[in-house]
């Protein structure tokens, strides 16, 4: 049900066009794809709104990446509110809220290029210090991996500590776990059988918009 909000979040992150650094100023104010403004601070640094600015000019296949610190908040959302009420939500109902995956989702224009990880959650096979610069390219493969099945090599890239910090990355295979609803993925290490792999939900995606909102399976 919050589906939205996520995804009003992760808009006010991208604007149209391709901006540069150089093509910042002092005070500048920039309409995000969300309808909000952010506003552009040198004054010490560079600051997006209250985010620092540790990397700039990325370059990526739909535009270019400038890396800040923190999630930037639409000014119009009450975030303590809006937690304390899906706390209290999740309270009355005793169980989370149930998720839907993305409806017509189409596999080959999903992976068409290179995704780009705005917000990561941590675990202990990918710690914080991990999710600097995260990027995953997927290719299907000409036939299905041997023995297990796999019809999707996943790589996963990133940087340990800071965003110039040393490369890391994994090599995973993924495959349809669902005939009828495509965007429910499966994803494992290579070696392992198809049955262990973990879910990989697309539950909003925007080919246009450049965003998407994966989870790891129905919300626990």
């Amino acid at each position: 049900e919050n589906k939205d909000i996520l995804a009003d979040i992760l808009k006010y992150h991208v604007i149209a066009g391709k901006v540069l650094s150089a093509d910042l100023s002092d005070g500048l104010t920039v309409t995000t794809l969300n309808g909000d403004d952010v506003v552009v601070d040198l004054s010490d640094g560079v600051k997006i709104n209250d985010s620092i600015v540790s990397a700039v000019d990325v370059e990526a296949s739909n535009g270019v990446i400038h890396v800040i610190d923190s999630v930037l908040i639409p000014s119009d959302l009450d975030v303590d509110a809006f937690l304390t009420s899906c706390q209290q939500q999740q309270e009355e109902e005793g169980e989370c809220k149930k998720v839907s995956t993305q409806e017509n989702f189409v596999l080959n224009d999903f992976i068409s290029k290179p995704w780009y990880a705005h917000m990561q959650a941590p675990t202990r096979f990918n710690p914080p210090e991990n999710n600097y610069c995260v990027t995953a390219q997927y290719e299907v493969r000409d036939r299905p991996s041997i023995p297990w099945g796999y019809t999707v090599d996943v790589t996963n890239t990133g940087r340990i500590g800071s965003t110039d910090g040393e490369p890391t990355g994994a090599d995973l295979c993924a495959w349809e776990k669902n005939s009828s609803d495509p965007a429910k993925l499966g994803v494992a290490p290579c070696e392992i059988p198809r049955r262990l792999s973990g879910d990989f939900w697309v539950i909003r995606y925007n080919e246009d918009e450049g965003y998407a909102i994966i989870s790891g399976g129905q919300p626990t």
